[in-house]
């Protein structure tokens, strides 16, 4: 393995332990609701976690953004080099888009996880949200069955 796919294989790995890391977490947060006096503690852990999440999403839109321009810049230079500088010349469309996509393919696969990475995310915090709202119901619950 070349450093490139080291690099997209570490990416991968980082994004998938990642995502253990919170759905662990929003497994966690369901343990709260058994304990009223503990959904004060849930409160506090789950918009902080949110918090982190939505800069984790930020960060990653951030170097998808750098990824994208990257690609076009490099699309760019490599459509320049496969229609005038290229050993063979390749002269059909269909010749210059395998071109091009062989030599962006490790730029569009860490884009493509990333942009899964981000996806992940924003459905992490709409559960979260959900469980927020969870929280909100859980204490009417237990006004109304005290006769509060």
């Amino acid at each position: 393995m070349d450093t490139r796919e080291e690099k997209i294989e570490l990416l991968k790995k980082s994004f998938l332990d990642e995502q253990k890391e919170f759905t662990h977490k929003v497994e966690e947060y369901s343990k709260y609701f058994r304990d009223l006096k503990k959904l004060i503690d849930l409160q506090i852990l789950i918009f902080a976690d949110r918090e982190n999440i939505l800069e984790k999403k930020s960060r990653l839109v951030i170097s998808k953004i750098k990824i994208d321009k990257n690609i076009r810049e490099k699309k760019k230079k490599a459509f320049i080099d496969a229609k005038t500088n290229h050993e063979i010349l390749l002269k059909s469309y269909n010749d210059v888009n395998i071109y091009l996509e062989a030599e962006l393919k490790d730029e569009m696969e860490k884009l493509e996880l990333i942009e899964m990475q981000i996806n992940f995310l924003i459905e992490t915090v709409k559960t979260i949200d959900s469980i927020i709202f969870g929280i909100k119901n859980r204490i009417e619950l237990e006004r109304i069955l005290n006769g509060e």
